[in-house]
């Protein structure tokens, strides 16, 4: 349980100078990979567009929240 809470207490501790990009898009299919698993895709509004090349190809954290007025 400590190895939990050092982990999480540096998570916090680094996610202030992570670099953030907000914005409302769609997850949608991307067809299936070679082993025939469903592959999946994030949509991009043009309002951040530039922000999000920057970081093509990189590894990052993907936090989803469904807005209350999706059914």
């Amino acid at each position: 349980m400590l190895m939990l809470t050092e982990k999480l207490i540096n998570f916090a501790v680094a996610y202030k100078h992570m670099e953030q990009i907000v914005f409302r898009g769609v997850i949608s299919s991307a067809g299936r990979d070679k082993y025939g698993d469903q592959r999946y895709t994030i949509n991009v509004p043009k309002s951040v567009r530039d922000k999000v090349s920057k970081i093509a190809g990189k590894e990052v954290i993907v936090i989803v929240i469904l807005p209350d007025d999706e059914e």
